[in-house]
């Protein structure tokens, strides 16, 4: 008998600790929900924040999945986010591959008076790699501050002189670093076989008052590009996209930002071409490439860009596509593209 109740003893002691633990957690709960009903107020804010950090859960959760899924390292990862967030901006070292050709760029944008001013810098140097380069904004209805922008960009175009100083000067400290030793090398090695001249002077100083004090001839992308900036800027909207806005209106008619699009790509298109006919005409040049962007970006990656147009004109491709980045690392806006 007394083995029994030992073995039965043996039997209900965790659901005895069980039932302890469940009878201190609803006395310290009670005593909890008494002492804040005092504060209606406070306890309601504590609820919406316990609220608010479970909805926050909810919606991190699938995103770190993907992270945890993502075929990139943490670290690529970090560097992928800074450079979308725009904390950093990928190097540029090389641009050279674009010399000797000739591009137009055509874009369109809307209300992207924060992000536009980031992606026009980049987009001149990107342009001043080529020996010429046609740039062609669409601005429509903006509601800010982006048609003036637009329009002062053409007043007041860039000298790819100073974008090729201004780039070299941006470039990260390992790089300047590694320059600097370059020509400091050069330089030594032309002291050494320079001899002086009649006068005490050095031959052989041609060109030098061009370089760069710290990084001599150095240059990422060659002498001459030239940028030709072309803003379309309507004053009122397209006849189109008002009677497609009139037809949803009274006919109850399906989206009409897909079909604006179209018309506006096509009337960008159309300029583009007839430019590329008359400038060849009057110039006898030929626009080689066209580079079609959303203006809307925070950046691009030129260095990247460089790289892949080297290799596709090289392997004899005739179109080359790119999609934004998430800074998941994951395809983002690829309908768009």
């Amino acid at each position: 008998m007394l083995k029994a109740y030992t073995k039965a003893q043996d039997i209900t002691k965790p659901f005895r600790f069980l039932f302890i633990f469940l009878h201190l957690i609803f006395i310290r709960f009670k005593r909890l929900i008494f002492s804040q009903w005092k504060k209606p107020e406070l306890f309601f804010l504590k609820c919406l924040f316990g609220y608010y950090l479970w909805v926050t859960w909810l919606y991190i959760q699938p995103h770190l999945d993907d992270l945890r899924n993502l075929d990139m390292t943490w670290t690529d990862q970090a560097e992928l986010w800074l450079s979308n967030a725009g904390f950093t901006t990928p190097p540029i070292e090389d641009l050279h591959h674009f010399s000797g050709y000739n591009i137009a760029i055509a874009g369109m944008v809307k209300d992207a008076e924060k992000t536009l001013p980031n992606l026009m810098k980049q987009l001149e140097i990107f342009s001043c790699a080529f020996d010429s380069a046609h740039i062609f904004v669409l601005e429509s209805n903006s509601e800010d501050h982006t048609r003036e922008i637009v329009r002062n960009w053409k007043l007041n175009p860039p000298d790819c002189e100073n974008v090729h100083t201004n780039l070299l000067n941006s470039l990260p400290n390992r790089i300047k670093k590694r320059l600097k030793h370059i020509n400091d090398q050069k330089k030594a090695k032309q002291n050494i076989t320079t001899q002086p001249g009649s006068d005490g002077s050095d031959i052989n100083t041609e060109g030098a008052d061009d370089e760069h004090p710290e990084f001599g001839d150095h240059r990422i992308f060659h002498k001459g590009g030239k940028l030709i900036i072309k803003p379309i800027q309507p004053a009122r909207e397209f006849e189109e996209i008002e009677a497609l806005k009139h037809r949803k209106e009274t006919e109850g008619y399906g989206s009409v930002r897909e079909e604006r699009y179209v018309i506006y790509r096509n009337f960008l298109l159309d300029k583009v071409t007839s430019y590329y006919k008359a400038y060849k005409e009057e110039t006898g040049v030929t626009i080689d490439y066209l580079f079609w962007v959303d203006m809307d970006l925070r950046g691009l990656d030129i260095q990247a860009i460089a790289s892949e147009f080297s290799y596709a004109w090289r392997a004899g491709f005739d179109v080359v596509c790119t999609n934004g980045i998430k800074y998941t690392g994951w395809y983002y806006d690829s309908y768009a593209t």
